[in-house]
């Protein structure tokens, strides 16, 4: 009885461990759709709000939501825009940057974004991408 007594208390010690090393999630957003990228918005703070890690790469028409200039419709039901989604993001800790590509082939892009956004690379996603541990959602 004693030793079941000792395991338990380990295991319970080691919860809040566990509980901290959450798999992370890569969110990548390419999708030009308002409404598909507010999804990937909300599921990401939705992830993040459960103390889950989430990195996400905006590329392609999901990067211009990365820009100063964008003028994407309020949705309902918060009346919020894509972008102001995730500012919300970012304020609530998740890690966004824009793939390399995007910021190549898109003139003023790299002075044009958002504060909380910085660029990416293929290496940094890439060893990212390859940790057993990470989930993927594509938007």
């Amino acid at each position: 009885m004693r030793r079941v007594i000792i395991v338990l208390a380990a295991l319970l010690t080691a919860l809040p461990a566990w509980a901290e090393g959450k798999a992370p999630l890569l969110v990548l957003v390419t999708s030009p759709a308002p409404m598909t990228q507010a999804m990937a918005m909300i599921l990401s703070r939705e992830a993040v709000s459960r103390q889950t890690p989430v990195r996400m790469v905006l590329c392609g028409p999901g990067a211009e939501l990365a820009l100063n200039g964008y003028a994407g419709p309020s949705l309902q039901p918060s009346g919020l825009t894509a972008q102001q989604m995730l500012r919300r993001l970012i304020e609530a800790g998740a890690r966004v940057e824009v793939c390399p590509i995007f910021l190549a082939n898109t003139p003023g892009a790299a002075a044009a974004l958002i504060e909380g956004v910085s660029p990416t690379t293929p290496a940094d996603v890439g060893a990212f991408m390859d940790r057993p541990e990470v989930r993927f959602l594509n938007f």
